[in-house]
This record gives C-alpha cells, structure tokens and sequence, in this order.
C-alpha cells in the first residue's frame, strides 16, 4: 500500500502509476500498472522462489519520475539446529536470595550443544500484588514507581552437556511496593553466528507479608467517617 500526497499534503487526483522492481544489483525485474484511488495505491508483488538474495527496492513512478522508494531484505530462511531451555531453581525468591538458573541447549538431533557461547540477561520490573482470592482489596502504593532494572548481562560457554548455570543476587533495598517480576533471557550462538533464545520469569517478593486495604462503606462523603478493613497477607 502507498499513501500519496501532493505538494501542499492534500490528496491527488486519480492517476496511473509504475511500480518497478529492482534487484540486489540494481537491476529491473519486472514492473506492474497500479492505480491511485484517493491518495492510496495498493499492489501486490510476487516473489519467484528463484529470486536472489539481498537488498531489493521497489519504485513507485509517475511517468519517469520515482516519487516513492520502499527498500526490503530477501534472506534464505534456514531452519534453528538448537533448542534453548531455562530453568530457573525455583520460581519465587525473596531478597536478599539469589535468583539461579540453568541454560540448557541441545541439537535438534539430540546431541548436547556442547561449547558453544551463550549469553544471559535478567530484567526485573514491578507488577501488582493482586491475589485472585483478595480482588476487593488493594495492596502496595499505586502512586508509586519502580523503574525496570537490568541486574544481569553475563557471557558463558555451555559445558560438555550442553548446560550453564547463572546466579543473580536481587537487592534487599528496592524501593519496590509490589511483586517483581524476573524476565529471564538466554541467547545460544550456533556454529556460523545465528543466535536461538529463549525467555522465562520468576517471581521476585521483596516482603514478606502485603498489607491490604479494603474499603467497607459503599461511598465517601465530607464530614462523615468511613470504614476499611485492613488484612496483611
């Protein structure tokens, strides 16, 4: 789809256009009549399974005159040869614990993907302590903000059986309100330099009890007290 605007932004008159394919040496495919029908041109572009590889352009021409470029890569897909695994040992921490796991990775014929670099990272970021079974209730400072923190970036090669182990110790002071959720990702570099990921998370709780507060009068009103309940959990 191309959107089309004259020189003052406003939409065209109705004319034919050219669109004309180049290859990765800059030479013509092939070229197509479109029509423009209230400043948009839509078309569609086969593309040969013998097409080569690398930067194509399309160009949209009125005439001789290119009034529109869009450039786009033509790649081989080549299939993974890896699987990637995390495995956190366990899925909730408390600070000051460290959060552990192990990367796993294997070649889709079996073989342990054995020496082969890996890298890891861990981002934590705050999200609401919300028990499905206390939903009337409200828990931490909503006006509060925690900023999304990068605790880990650490480079590894995986052992003779394919694994690794990373360790992550969380700060006890974090100036969070809520839970914390760990979002954990693995990159396994193949042989030749293609990268296979994998993502998981873990729960951080930085306390150990959450204090809930609950309001039992149906409405507030100047000058008259209210009633709430408040519950640790």
């Amino acid at each position: 789809m191309a959107v089309l605007r004259d020189r003052s932004l406003g939409v065209p008159t109705e004319m034919p256009l050219i669109l004309k394919h180049r290859d990765p040496e800059g030479r013509e495919t092939g070229r197509q009549r479109v029509s423009a029908k209230s400043g948009l041109a839509s078309f569609e572009e086969a593309l040969p399974a013998s097409l080569r590889t690398g930067h194509h352009a399309l160009d949209l021409l009125v005439g001789e005159d290119t009034i529109g470029t869009w450039n786009f890569q033509v790649e081989e897909f080549v299939p993974d040869r890896i699987r990637v695994e995390i495995k956190p040992a366990k899925t909730i921490v408390s600070p000051p614990e460290s959060l552990s796991f192990k990367v796993n990775s294997a070649y889709l014929f079996g073989a342990p993907a054995a020496k082969l670099a890996v890298e890891a990272r861990v981002r934590i970021e705050e999200r609401p302590f919300a028990p499905e079974a206390w939903a009337e209730w409200t828990f931490g400072d909503r006006d509060a903000t925690f900023p999304a923190q990068d605790v880990l970036e650490e480079n590894s090669i995986l052992d003779a059986q394919g694994n690794a182990t990373f360790k992550v110790d969380i700060p006890a002071a974090l100036g969070a309100t809520g839970v914390l959720s760990a979002a954990i990702t693995a990159r396994v570099q193949e042989q030749g330099g293609r990268g296979v990921s994998a993502r998981t998370a873990a729960e951080v709780r930085p306390f150990s009890v959450y204090i809930g507060l609950k309001q039992d009068t149906a409405s507030i009103e100047p000058k008259r007290s209210a009633s709430f309940s408040v519950a640790g959990v």
